[in-house]
């Protein structure tokens, strides 16, 4: 399939697995099952466009112009001057002046970026990347990176852009395992392999987030995906024909209710001798310290309320 040429509109209606819904499997297949019938929430595309706006202005600025309009008044669809501004932009995502400033500033931030200006300087690098490939379990896949380069000397590369409130790093860790970053990218580099038509288990490869805050001063960090060669999520789909489990039912199998079950591990260091294991051994009394925490922290939680 020829992916070069590929509309963002022929993208979105290509009938193929997209990470977009694929998260949705961290829940439980029934919750995956119910994000591809039910499709986007309604007006997400105008709730998120000052963000598709940074986007487009690092990655492909020439499509700026033709994709945005920038409105100078109040956007009231009930007022006649809004309505004949929609009607000369018929098509195009409306931005406010701040949204317009907002995204030029990040974008700037963005490009102004050591790391950033050598990975897209690179022959060969590509943004905005279409990628379609045939999963032999799962079937048809799809993903559309921000920036993904191949060469024989730096391997194969993923970068994501992510707009956040912070490049705090305890932020962007809760932020990407709550988002579940890693299996964006375990899904990214497989469709990355399959076009340039390598193997991951052959070439070197990484993958990237770079984080920028959406808000001054808008600084911008790179993060180092440290991305495990692991099965993608897709695998999952191709064990759901039929039955689709939800987070309360065993993934693949009879669905019977089955309670959570909190567990603490009883040894903490390398001795499995648990008879030897006292607040005398650091790592135990740390570790154990910290469940301790979480017990309570559980107890309170799912404690019935008077």
């Amino acid at each position: 399939m020829d992916t070069t040429t590929m509309s963002d509109a022929e993208y979105r209606l290509l009938p193929a697995i997209n990470y977009s819904n694929l998260k949705h499997m961290r829940s439980s297949a029934l919750h995956y099952r119910h994000k591809v019938e039910v499709g986007d929430e309604p007006g997400l595309s105008e709730k998120l466009a000052v963000f598709r706006a940074i986007h487009t202005l690092v990655l492909e600025p020439f499509l700026f112009d033709s994709e945005y309009a920038v409105c100078n008044m109040r956007r009231d669809k009930r007022t006649k001057k809004y309505q004949e501004f929609l009607a000369q932009h018929e098509g195009k995502s409306i931005l406010s002046e701040s949204e317009h400033e907002q995204a030029l500033a990040v974008a700037e931030a963005v490009n102004d970026h050591d790391w950033v200006q050598w990975l897209l300087s690179l022959d060969g690098t590509a943004t905005e990347q279409v990628l379609v490939w045939e999963d032999a379990a799962a079937g048809m896949c799809k993903g559309k990176a921000d920036i993904v380069h191949y060469s024989p000397e730096q391997g194969l590369i993923v970068a994501d852009l992510k707009t956040t409130k912070s490049t705090d790093a305890h932020h962007i860790r809760t932020t990407a395992g709550r988002s579940g970053w890693h299996l964006q990218f375990a899904h990214y580099l497989q469709g990355a392999a399959r076009h340039y038509g390598v193997r991951l288990d052959k070439v070197r490869y990484r993958a990237f987030t770079v984080v920028a805050e959406a808000n001054a001063p808008h600084d911008v960090s790179v993060v180092d995906g440290a991305v495990l060669h692991s099965m993608p999520a897709s695998f999952l789909i191709a064990r759901c024909s039929t039955v689709w489990p939800s987070a309360s039912q065993p993934r693949y199998g009879p669905a019977v209710p089955q309670p959570k079950v909190w567990t603490f591990p009883t040894t903490y260091c390398e001795d499995t001798n648990a008879s030897t294991h006292d607040n005398h051994c650091p790592p135990c009394a740390r570790s154990r310290s910290q469940d301790n925490r979480l017990r309570q922290e559980l107890v309170q939680a799912h404690a019935p309320r008077r």
